[in-house]
């Protein structure tokens, strides 16, 4: 039985051509199982290091962020509270929106209370206070009888937003055919507003 011949043998029987081929062979299958079990593993390995030192970096900037702004947070965290304990303010992201706001609802108001209203007016710029808060002052003027005066006042003192009346004049007006007295009446108040935060989200 004849022996097989050794690889360094059989190699040696083969042409310079083949050799090279065989050589090249070899090279790439190393080159594929390096790249394989070695170098795409480590790359991937480095890639997922890489996104888990950027996701603690951007931690780190968040944190820092909030501490550095910390005083400023709490304190609209606070004023968030105050307002919401107050109970329902003036909506309107501008000054001008909310003196729009109150008017309509001093309207609606009147309309509900049976009140002929003579006009509604915004009588100065909104004026801030230290919790945050601005006054929008309003001016209303009206007739009706004492029915519709209370009516009215029931609604502003506990409507849907928060109105504070300074003042309230009353005179009175013609009898009407039923023999009830028509009063002519104004109202100065304040509808409360709260401007939107500065800086804040």
């Amino acid at each position: 039985m004849k022996a097989s011949a050794s690889p360094s043998v059989w190699l040696a029987g083969r042409s310079p051509r083949e050799r090279r081929v065989l050589a090249g062979g070899a090279l790439a299958s190393v080159a594929i199982v390096v790249l394989a079990l070695g170098v795409i593993p480590f790359a991937r390995r480095w890639e997922e290091r890489r996104a888990t030192i950027r996701l603690a970096a951007e931690r780190v900037q968040r944190f820092e962020a909030l501490v550095l702004n910390e005083p400023r947070l709490a304190q609209e965290v606070e004023q968030r509270r105050r307002l919401a304990r107050m109970g329902p303010l003036v909506n309107g992201v501008t000054s001008a929106v909310a003196a729009s706001n109150v008017q309509s609802l001093l309207q609606q108001y009147a309309r509900e209370s049976g009140v002929k209203l003579d006009r509604v007016d915004v009588v100065g710029e909104p004026k801030p206070s230290d919790d945050g808060l601005a006054a929008i002052p309003v001016q209303l003027a009206a007739q009706g009888d004492v029915h519709g005066l209370v009516a009215l006042l029931g609604r502003v003192h506990g409507g849907d937003k928060l109105l504070l009346i300074d003042d309230i004049t009353i005179g009175a007006g013609a009898m009407r055919g039923d023999s009830v007295q028509v009063l002519t009446f104004t109202l100065r108040l304040r509808g409360v507003w709260a401007p939107p935060l500065q800086g804040g989200s």
